[in-house]
């Protein structure tokens, strides 16, 4: 028992009212004032106080040893002071908001094209433009260099790219990926034996030249961008493919977000190195898809870190970054557990989302009784609830944990 709590059963005890309180000193029989501590108890009082005091004590340790047992029994502490319930609050109908009501699948735009008109609604005539004409520049400045260099020589011309041979590029692209050629040395691929459609599309050379010139932005002001932007030289085509993903697709009620490692082994100023994928270079992208068909809804280029140093909380970033779009409508997003975080499940319930996602064992809110434990019981299930968010430990074996 607290000094406190003494004080109030000895006022108790002495018969001092509430008037009295407000007044520092007590009346004796002598006549005399004297201050709180100076006041004397005949040795009966203060037997009485004294059993008075360890009678109350008792009780209340007993009291609170059978509350703290209580409390283990119905709570979960984390090792940051996170308390999860062991039982789950209680259950009610889902909230009509949660109700997905949106119709979903491809807009109705392109439910009648062809595959080659529905592709150029995603990469369209306006993006290829673009490119062909920074292409061209690239092309033709790089030939008007190399012939005033040798006059004496045959003056070289480059023919023009067109928008027309710039998809029959794509195609070429694309059926390689189809036929796992994507691998292959390209003289492998115009050989006569090889798919015919690489032969119909255009020549080798051609093929060639146009990967050597192919270009995305303006050169004259991409070093500016590029302070700004790592990924400048490829940022408008990447903007305005993401907006004809978004625009021509409504996604079901469930999308999934994970990276995605581009190969490539060329010049960029944002080519990561990721020794646990099977080509350990490339472009890293973070995508949102839809979970039933891994239709890609919005994406963003990881172009490594940024000027201020290394970013913190970098999952819940993209995580927000990737799902704003789709804020209010309800949708469940599942992710892994570098994404996943229990301050990010309470701020997307504010969006009316949620998430199901793992989580890494030594985040501080996870309980020590989820913690693995030989203790533990094999196949055994471990849940705890927090307002609205769930954590649940599966054992599938021994000392180990999901």
């Amino acid at each position: 028992m607290n000094p406190t709590e003494q004080e109030v059963y000895l006022k108790e005890l002495l018969g001092i009212d509430k008037a009295e309180e407000d007044v520092h000193f007590h009346d004796t029989d002598d006549g005399e004032w004297l201050p709180d501590d100076q006041v004397q108890l005949s040795e009966t009082e203060e037997n009485n106080v004294q059993n008075y005091v360890e009678s109350e004590t008792d009780d209340n340790s007993s009291s609170e040893a059978e509350s703290d047992t209580e409390a283990s029994e119905d709570y979960l502490v984390a090792r940051d002071k996170t308390v999860w319930s062991r039982k789950p609050f209680p259950q009610h109908q889902s909230e009509r908001r949660n109700i997905l009501k949106e119709k979903c699948g491809p807009h109705k735009s392109t439910q009648m094209l062809s595959i080659s008109d529905t592709f150029k609604k995603y990469f369209t005539v306006e993006m290829v433009d673009i490119i062909v004409r920074h292409t061209n520049a690239k092309a033709n400045s790089t030939y008007a260099a190399y012939n005033s260099q040798i006059p004496e020589k045959i003056q070289l011309k480059w023919d023009n790219l067109t928008v027309t041979e710039y998809y029959a590029f794509l195609g070429v692209l694309i059926m390689s990926g189809a036929n796992n050629s994507n691998n292959d040395h390209s003289t492998e691929m115009w050989r006569s034996t090889s798919y015919p459609l690489y032969r119909a599309s255009m020549g080798l050379n051609r093929f060639w030249n146009i990967l050597r010139f192919i270009r995305f932005d303006n050169a004259n002001s991409r070093v500016e961008r590029m302070k700004d932007d790592k990924a400048a030289p490829i940022r408008d085509i990447w903007e305005m493919l993401k907006a004809n993903l978004t625009k021509l697709y409504k996604p079901s009620e469930c999308l999934t977000i994970d990276e995605q490692l581009f190969p490539y082994r060329g010049r960029t100023k944002f080519t990561q190195y990721m020794p646990s994928k099977p080509a350990k270079y490339g472009i890293k992208v973070w995508w949102l898809c839809d979970s039933k068909n891994a239709y890609p809804l919005a994406g963003q280029i990881y172009t490594g870190k940024s000027l201020n140093g290394r970013e913190t909380n970098q999952g819940e970033r993209v995580v927000k970054d990737l799902a704003v779009q789709y804020k209010g409508s309800g949708r469940n997003i599942t992710m892994d557990n570098f994404f996943t975080s229990l301050s990010l499940a309470n701020f997307l319930l504010t969006w009316n989302l949620t998430i199901v996602g793992t989580l890494r064992k030594n985040k501080k809110y996870i309980p020590m009784e989820m913690a693995p434990s030989k203790a533990r019981k094999e196949f055994s299930t471990l849940f705890g609830f927090l307002n609205k968010v769930t954590i649940c430990s599966y054992v599938p074996k021994k000392a180990k944990l999901l």
